[in-house]
């Protein structure tokens, strides 16, 4: 592990393994080193849809590299543009929450030449075959499959129900 490695990871373990920097990124250390982020957007999409823009667990020289740092002082000013291009190279995924399904999240990463689309609340599954990569595009996805996310949400309340055994 180079210098930089150690001292970030010593940097993140001196804040309990857990904080948010000064740009409001959440940034978490798992027990095998492992790094995380999390970005909330409130000005991103539609007033009606909570959005983040999150990385999986990365290894500690993945992190560094694909956030390009140079200097663990670079760790506090990750934020929105550095999210933002993390998922347009394909190395993390943007979260949408609108409000009318209830809380459900639908998650969009970019991947190859589409952008998969998918909830595991609502069991949803969908490929787009071009980049989704404005704020608007994920807005008008929510919006044209409207009803198919809809009949999700229901198929996913039936399912719940269903395992509960309150049918």
């Amino acid at each position: 592990m180079d210098n930089l490695a150690v001292k970030v990871i010593q940097y993140i373990k001196s804040r309990n393994n857990s904080f948010k920097n000064a740009q409001g990124m959440e940034i978490d250390l798992t027990p095998e080193n492992k790094l995380w982020t999390c970005l909330h957007s409130s000005s991103m999409l539609a007033e009606s849809m909570a959005t983040s823009i999150s990385t999986e667990e990365d290894a500690i020289g993945d992190f560094i590299r694909l956030f390009n740092l140079r200097s663990v002082e670079d760790i506090e000013e990750l934020g929105y543009n550095q999210a933002w291009i993390r998922y347009l190279n394909g190395s993390a995924s943007i979260d949408v929450v609108p409000l009318e399904l209830d809380g459900a999240t639908i998650t969009f990463r970019i991947y190859k030449s589409k952008t998969i689309v998918y909830s595991t609340d609502l069991y949803y599954y969908d490929e787009v075959y071009k980049h989704l990569t404005l704020p608007e595009d994920f807005d008008e996805y929510v919006t044209k499959y409207a009803n198919r996310l809809l009949i999700a949400w229901e198929t996913s309340l039936k399912i719940i129900i269903d395992r509960m055994g309150l049918a």
